[in-house]
């Protein structure tokens, strides 16, 4: 048992104060004597070390060149075997029954036009199931319901990483929506612009309004009529989708019959 008092823990004895001491603070530093030499100050350091740390601390802060003084040789730019020369994206007129099968590899192809206009039974009819990447059907498949618009976000997202992922793979990829917002369609060409992708825009504006609602009479899943009326009111035309970015731009008639728009209707 450990005996408290003058004596520390375990029985030690305590070391007596000094004169002049406190508790707890450091002690005072020892007088030179006479016979001791004094000692010499703690050196400087090396000019070796101090010159390469001067040169590091140099090599930081130095500035870049003025542009006249830097060097301008281009530097090579490395072939691209999925960018094709233009005459080979751009695709002249289409009138075949399957036009999927003359895009070129990776190409974007954008279907702009309102509902009920066909683009959806168009698009299952010429091209393979594979390219086609649908927004109703991934709101169905996030909600149970292709109507349900609140699903339309997180089926957006799944949109974007399904195209990212095709475009970086060089495939040929159909986005089945109305895209009829200017937004939607230039971040839908920012994303082919990234992966240097080829696009086609296959403009639906050959269905009228009335036909469209006498469509959706019959329809079981039936638009609502002033969204359907909204959205006539916003098909671009082909002059503005060239001028947007699209490398093409094709006319989608009312019989599902594709024609090349005309020269002089997407002049830049």
């Amino acid at each position: 048992m450990a005996v408290l008092g003058r004596r520390g823990a375990g029985g030690r004895p305590r070391r007596p104060h000094r004169p002049g001491h406190r508790p707890g603070t450091r002690r005072r530093p020892r007088p030179q004597s006479a016979d001791r030499p004094p000692q010499a100050p703690a050196a400087a350091p090396c000019d070796r070390h101090r010159r390469h740390s001067g040169r590091r601390a140099a090599r930081r802060r130095r500035p870049r060149p003025p542009l006249t003084q830097r060097t301008t040789q281009a530097r090579p730019r490395r072939a691209l075997s999925h960018v094709h020369p233009k005459e080979n994206v751009l695709l002249s007129e289409v009138t075949g029954s399957r036009p999927g099968l003359d895009l070129a590899p990776g190409t974007l192809t954008v279907l702009v036009g309102p509902s009920l206009v066909g683009k959806s039974t168009f698009a299952v009819r010429q091209f393979p199931p594979t390219w086609r990447i649908c927004l109703d059907v991934l709101r169905g498949a996030v909600a149970d319901d292709e109507a349900d618009q609140s699903a339309t976000t997180v089926a957006a997202a799944v949109q974007d990483l399904l195209l990212d992922e095709r475009l970086a793979r060089g495939l040929r990829t159909v986005i089945d929506s109305t895209a009829l917002l200017p937004h939607v369609r230039t971040k839908l060409l920012a994303r082919a612009r990234y992966y240097r992708r080829p696009t086609l825009a296959l403009l639906f504006n050959q269905v009228s309004l009335e036909e469209c609602q006498r469509r959706n009479a019959i329809r079981p899943r039936k638009v609502p009529p002033d969204i359907l009326r909204w959205q006539h009111t916003l098909i671009p035309t082909a002059q503005e989708l060239r001028a947007e970015g699209f490398d093409q731009v094709l006319t989608v008639a009312a019989d599902a019959t594709v024609h090349a728009a005309a020269p002089e209707a997407v002049a830049r």
